[in-house]
């Protein structure tokens, strides 16, 4: 926990806790809306040029404003957001309670010191048994890309990959608050020519790796279906704490594009499970006792 200041007003490197309420032509706009939100005032993450508005204010104060987005965006429909901000405090000096079977019991949701360590322990191997999975599914895609010929590319799965890799360029402009071409050259160490050599590359790279799962695929006879997407999202909605999928969607999968980029990712699954089991592995424990 933290004291809270109430009796100065905010600098450019303290930490604030705030409520925003965001709205665009007049509608709750919830990606930018939080409660108790502790924002640090060193790094922009709402929107680009947020933090600056709080300078110099103080808690028990509410501020309105309003913020241009950049033309050149991901979202090219959202023009201007406009901001209702109340400044409950500043962060001042940190607290570290006692760990015990109290705190863990009151905090945690645990019985016991011992229940919620067993429990950090099942999340570590569990973790390990996934790092192990996507290495080996690195080897196999490795392999696949290494001795597959792909004579033909849809340019429609071309263009979505490049799309996909824009729009996650141009969301990072977005938070920074500047323009793309701005971004790209300042953040990223590129020009314009060079990022669009390298969406060309990675995207041709992408397009590639799906057209070889589809063909496993068909030549297995894997299928996808709605119902191995329903049973794909169940289990993701259980790995990130999720008691309901319906929450897991609406967070994750709004956008036409990330459904269909999700059900993709499912059908790939189903093809790796199938390739591991056709997978010779052999596990290399030699220099990684330590590890």
């Amino acid at each position: 926990t933290y004291d809270e200041i109430k009796d100065r007003a905010i600098t450019e490197t303290d930490t604030v806790k705030i409520n925003v309420a965001a709205t665009v032509d007049g509608e709750e706009y919830t990606p930018f809306s939080f409660t108790e939100f502790n924002n640090s005032m060193e790094f922009e993450s709402i929107l680009g040029g947020f933090n600056a508005k709080l300078v110099g204010q103080k808690p028990g104060t509410r501020v309105k404003f309003s913020i241009s987005v950049p033309a050149d965006s991901s979202n090219t429909e959202l023009k201007t957001v406009e901001f209702t901000v109340e400044i409950i405090s500043i962060n001042g000096e940190k607290h570290i309670p006692e760990y015990n079977d109290e705190f863990v019991k009151e905090k945690l949701g645990y019985n016991s010191v011992q229940e919620y360590e067993a429990s950090i322990k099942e999340d570590n191997d569990r973790m390990q048994s996934e790092m192990e999975r996507d290495d080996l599914e690195n080897q196999i895609k490795m392999q696949l890309t290494s001795n597959s010929i792909v004579e033909k590319i849809d340019d429609s799965i071309l263009e979505k990959y490049k799309n996909e890799l824009l729009d996650a360029y141009k969301s990072g402009a977005l938070s920074s608050g500047v323009e793309f071409e701005q971004y790209v050259t300042d953040s990223m160490g590129m020009t314009m020519d060079q990022l669009n050599e390298n969406v060309e590359y990675v995207a041709t790279n992408n397009a590639t790796w799906e057209v070889i799962v589809r063909k496993i695929a068909e030549l297995e006879g894997i299928e996808y279906s709605d119902k191995m997407w329903d049973d794909y999202l169940s289990s993701l909605a259980a790995k990130y704490g999720y008691t309901d999928v319906e929450e897991y969607k609406k967070n994750f999968l709004e956008t036409d594009a990330a459904k269909e980029k999700s059900q993709f990712e499912c059908l790939e699954t189903a093809v790796m499970d199938k390739l591991i089991e056709y997978a010779d592995v052999e596990k290399e424990t030699e220099g990684l006792v330590n590890e």
